[in-house]
C-alpha cells in the first residue's frame, strides 16, 4: 500500500470519521481510495496498538501527577445505544478538580452474559481496579445512584466516601414532583416545582456535610410553600419576603390543608428519598463527565456499529483529545471581557450564555500518525497488511463470535427459509383474490 493511502486510512480513524461517508465523498470527486478491507486492516493491525499504547502512556503520566494526594473523582458509564440493546459500555473516571481522566474502560455485552444492565457495574469495577493498580488514593467518588455500584462500594471500598450525582438526584425528584402536580386539584403546585428542586440543591450545598442538617433544611420546604417562614425549631434561610414585590399571578401560597400540600408532603418525606441524603451532603455533580460522554459522539456515534477493537480505540482517541484540550484558555474581547455565545436549552426552554474557548490545535496528531506509519514500516514483514488478522486475547470474540442469543444458521438455509415464506404469502394473496 502506498504511504499516502495508508495515512488516509489511519486519518479516518484519528479524526473520528466514518469510512463509508469518506468513501462516498471521494467517489463523488472521482478519486481512487483504499477499500474497506484495507481500512480495517490498517486500523486493527497498526493504528489500534499504537493508540492503545499512547493512551496508556498518557494515562500513566496523569496518574503520576496525582499519586501523592488524596483526590475526589467522578465516574459515569455511557452506553453505545439507548435501552437494553446496548452492546458496549464506556466507563470513565475523572478528577473533579482538574478534570483529567484517570481511567477509561470498555465493557462488551458478552462479558456480562449478554445482559446490558450489568455492564455499567462491570465497567465501574474494572475502573476501580485500574485506579488501585496505579496507586491513586481516593477520598471520594461520585456516581449516579446505581444500586450495583453502591453494593460494590459498601463491600470492597468501605473507607472511600461514595456520593451520588446531585443533578441526577434533582432530575429524578423533579419527575416525581411533576407527576403529582398533574393530578387533579394539584394545579397550584406546578409553579413551585423549579423552586422546590432548587431547594434540594440548597439543602445539600449548605448542610456542611451533615445528613441530619440537610434533612432539616429539606423538610422546611413544606413550611415555605405554605407561607410559614418561622416555626418552633427554626426558620427559612432567605431574607424577609415583601409581599408587594411578589408576582402573585405567577405563584400563589399553598393552603396547608390542601391536597397539593398533602401530596407534596408525601414526596418530600418519602423514606427512600431521605435515606439517600448521606450520599448528597457533599453536593457533587458529574456534569463534566456528561460533557465528555457527549464528546465521545464525535469519535463513536451511536448510529454506527463498530467492532470491539475499533470502538475501544475510538473511545481512547476521544479521551486523548479531551486530555490535550481540557486546559484551553477562554477568549476575551477587545474590552478584556470574557467572550460568550448564546445557547438554548430545550429541557429548560430558556436561553443562557457559555464562554468561548480557543480552538483546538490537535498538536499531538502528527506525532501519533507518524508512530502509526513507523509501526507499519517496522513490522510489515512480520505482520503484513494482507496477512490474517490475529484476534487479541482480551477480545470478547473469544467468549462468543456474536451477541446473538443463538448461533447463526448457514446462509443457504436462511435464504431458502425466506424464499419459502415469500411463496406462502404470495399463494395466500392469490387465494384471497
Amino acid at each position: 500500500m502506498f504511504i499516502n493511502n495508508f495515512q488516509a486510512s489511519a486519518s479516518i480513524l484519528l479524526s473520528g470519521n466514518n469510512y463509508e461517508k469518506v468513501r462516498l465523498f471521494v467517489k463523488f470527486l472521482g478519486l481512487k481510495f483504499p477499500s474497506q478491507t484495507s481500512f480495517h486492516r490498517v486500523q486493527n493491525k497498526y493504528a489500534v496498538p499504537v493508540v492503545n499504547q499512547y493512551w496508556s502512556d498518557l494515562r500513566a503520566s496523569v496518574a503520576e501527577e496525582h499519586r501523592a494526594v488524596s483526590i475526589v473523582v467522578s465516574g459515569d458509564g455511557r452506553m453505545d445505544s439507548p435501552g437494553y440493546c446496548a452492546k458496549y459500555c464506556t466507563y470513565t473516571v475523572m478528577n473533579q478538580e482538574d478534570k483529567k481522566i484517570f481511567a477509561l474502560e470498555v465493557v462488551d455485552k458478552r462479558e456480562t452474559d449478554l445482559k446490558s444492565g450489568l455492564m455499567e457495574a462491570k465497567g465501574f469495577a474494572k475502573a476501580m481496579a485500574t485506579l488501585q493498580a496505579d496507586g491513586i488514593e481516593l477520598k471520594e467518588i461520585v456516581t449516579d445512584a446505581h444500586p450495583q455500584i453502591s453494593a460494590i462500594m459498601r463491600k470492597s471500598y468501605p473507607k472511600t466516601r461514595h456520593s451520588y450525582d446531585m443533578w441526577h438526584g434533582a432530575k429524578n425528584l423533579g419527575k416525581k414532583l411533576s407527576s403529582i402536580a398533574l393530578a387533579k386539584g394539584n394545579e397550584a403546585l406546578k409553579p413551585w416545582l423549579k423552586d422546590i428542586t432548587n431547594h434540594f440543591f440548597h439543602s445539600a450545598e449548605t448542610c456542611g456535610g451533615n445528613a441530619l442538617e440537610m434533612k432539616t433544611k429539606w423538610l422546611s420546604v413544606i413550611n415555605h410553600v405554605t407561607n410559614r417562614h418561622t416555626w418552633a425549631l427554626g426558620q427559612c434561610d432567605h431574607e424577609p419576603i415583601v409581599e408587594d414585590e411578589r408576582d402573585l399571578e405567577e405563584k400563589q401560597w399553598l393552603k396547608p390543608a390542601s391536597m397539593a400540600v398533602k401530596d407534596l408532603q408525601k414526596t418530600v418525606m418519602e423514606p427512600r428519598l431521605l435515606k439517600t441524603f448521606p450520599y448528597y451532603v457533599t453536593c457533587q455533580t458529574t456534569s463534566e463527565l456528561e460533557m465528555f460522554n457527549n464528546h465521545l459522539l464525535m469519535y463513536a456515534p451511536k448510529r454506527n456499529a463498530f467492532g470491539y477493537a475499533g470502538y475501544k480505540c475510538r473511545c481512547q482517541l476521544a479521551a486523548i483529545d479531551y486530555t490535550h484540550h481540557v486546559d484551553r484558555q477562554t477568549l476575551v474581547d477587545k474590552d478584556g471581557k470574557t467572550r460568550v455565545r448564546r445557547v438554548h436549552s430545550k429541557a429548560a426552554n430558556n436561553w443562557t450564555v457559555v464562554p468561548v474557548k480557543e480552538k483546538k490545535q490537535y498538536k499531538y496528531i502528527p506525532g501519533l500518525l507518524s508512530r502509526i506509519c513507523m509501526e507499519y514500516i517496522q513490522i510489515n514483514k512480520e505482520n503484513p497488511l494482507r496477512s490474517k488478522f490475529r484476534v487479541d486475547p482480551d477480545d470478547p470474540k473469544k467468549i462468543a463470535s456474536t451477541i446473538a442469543q443463538c448461533p447463526p444458521p448457514p446462509t443457504a438455509e436462511l435464504r431458502e427459509t425466506k424464499r419459502s415464506r415469500i411463496k406462502v404469502k404470495q399463494a395466500s394473496k392469490k387465494f384471497a383474490d
